[in-house]
């Protein structure tokens, strides 16, 4: 069993589809099979439920493909590391939890970068609330943005603060929209709300607020707020989020202000004792440039 073997079978649990699979690893499709059936010889288990029509992996096999993706991901992340080195070019990996603000600036901030710096790699990893921070302090990002409340007052990081503003309402757009909305008057609404494990702690504890002062509100949980931004302009719901995530009012929904004092603080975390190369000074420094003019 290689690599490129475990590759195969990684493509083939997520296609199900040995002639898509074949196409996609640039191999005929025989050779798709002959290595599934290898594999399985070797490891002496089923991986795939093969019929005429269908094929599904099986308990064994999605334990295996558990087991066996961030593995793979970490070996092409190595190989890259030391062919970064061997062409004496850097990498810049980055940690997100994937909100529409992020996706706003993003795309300029990293062809900007890459106009000073053309030979640096920069790669994106999408990371819940819970583990940002144990990212960092285990060095498999080099950054993360996120919200101050974040770091929970940890000294061995750095923040460099970006942007801030206070909550507010994201609400399916109606003719009566109102100026601002007190966290007690969801009562009868549908609240769509963060998962714990991807929201900052202060949010959180609005969200835990809200629930308490609406007891009649309907609530549904979602993982990120994009998805909830998309209920929302779906007409699905309100949900609650800093200000500067959604930005203003569209055709589809009504951003109001929230009357609760808490300000957030969003920015860029690094640790504190790990050298800053000339290129990451510079990604930092075309951070805030770029969102001092957004």
């Amino acid at each position: 069993m290689n690599i490129d073997h475990l590759a195969i079978f990684v493509d083939l649990a997520q296609t199900l589809n040995f002639r898509k699979t074949a196409l996609r690893r640039h191999v005929s499709q025989p050779a798709v099979s002959q290595i599934i059936n290898s594999m399985e010889n070797e490891i002496g288990v089923h991986l795939f439920n093969r019929s005429r029509n269908k094929v599904n992996l099986t308990f064994a096999g999605a334990e295996f493909l558990k087991d066996i993706k961030p593995l793979l991901n970490t070996y092409y992340k190595s190989l890259q590391h030391i062919q970064n080195l061997e062409n004496h070019s850097g990498k810049i990996t980055v940690g997100l939890t994937n909100t529409p603000y992020e996706n706003v600036f993003l795309p300029q901030l990293m062809k900007t970068f890459k106009q000073y710096y053309p030979h640096v790699s920069l790669f994106l990893d999408t990371f819940d609330h819970n583990v940002l921070k144990e990212h960092i302090l285990q060095q498999e990002c080099d950054f993360v943005f996120a919200t101050k409340d974040d770091l929970d007052k940890d000294m061995r990081l750095k923040f460099v603060p970006l942007i801030s503003s206070n909550f507010c309402a994201v609400v399916p757009h109606s003719s009566d929209v109102k100026t601002e909305i007190s966290i007690d008057q969801f009562n009868y609404q549908n609240m769509i709300l963060m998962d714990a494990n991807w929201c900052p702690p202060a949010q959180l504890e609005l969200q835990e607020l809200i629930r308490k002062k609406n007891p009649k509100a309907k609530l549904f949980y979602v993982n990120d707020i994009s998805t909830a931004y998309l209920m929302c302009k779906s007409g699905l719901g309100i949900t609650i989020t800093p200000h500067f995530i959604v930005g203003n009012s569209t055709t589809e929904v009504d951003v109001i202000k929230l009357d609760y004092p808490l300000e957030v603080i969003y920015g860029l975390i690094y640790l504190k004792n790990r050298k800053l190369t000339d290129e990451k000074r510079m990604f930092i420094k075309k951070v805030q440039e770029i969102i001092s003019l957004d």
